[in-house]
């Protein structure tokens, strides 16, 4: 009589997350990769170990560990019916500092959406620059047109903290700017 055929185990691969659209001028990254949990591949094997134990008969053995279960003299019958590893999810990544240096090269809307209308704008050549105002807390956000697209985009900015001899001083300062224009 022929020995019964090997079992096959089929393992469908994790999907794949759905990327966002990034913005212009969006620092790149490498996903995190996520980290092996050996108590929860332990807890798995266990697992395992007690189910198939529950359902053989009441007189059945369980094979020694350094023999093939299904006892064939070539030992390739039994692999693939392991337990795969638990995977845990990567932390979060940290979150970068805020910073006016997400303004450059965004156009007049997009600088729009992120801080709300500036205060006062003037013309200075060819170029035109914006004001925000806040506490003391002073950014002025310079745009020139893009000859690519025809379009005005920050090119640089310069921001002025009332307290900027303090530590963090403009990253404070910027993110009262950013928070002031979404409570609007």
């Amino acid at each position: 009589m022929a020995p019964p055929p090997p079992a096959i185990v089929e393992t469908t691969p994790p999907p794949q997350p759905v990327l966002p659209i990034l913005k212009p001028g969006t620092k790149k990254r490498a996903p995190a990769k996520p980290r092996l949990d050996l108590e929860a591949v332990d807890a798995a094997a266990a697992a395992a170990a007690a189910e198939s134990s529950s359902t053989a008969s009441p007189g059945a053995t369980l094979p020694d560990p350094g023999q093939d279960p299904v006892g064939s003299a070539t030992g390739t019958e039994g692999i693939g019916a392991t337990v795969p590893p638990a995977y845990v999810p990567a932390p979060p990544e940290p979150e970068e500092p805020a910073s006016p240096d997400e303004l450059r090269g965004q156009t007049e809307i997009q600088v729009m959406n992120v801080l709300g209308s500036p205060v006062s704008t003037r013309a200075e050549g060819t170029g035109t620059i914006w004001s925000y105002r806040l506490d003391g807390c002073r950014l002025d956000v310079y745009f020139f047109l893009d000859v690519a697209d025809n379009q005005r985009r920050a090119l640089s900015y310069e921001l002025t903290a009332a307290n900027r001899f303090e530590p963090l001083a403009d990253q404070r300062c910027y993110l009262a700017l950013k928070n002031a224009s979404a409570s609007r």
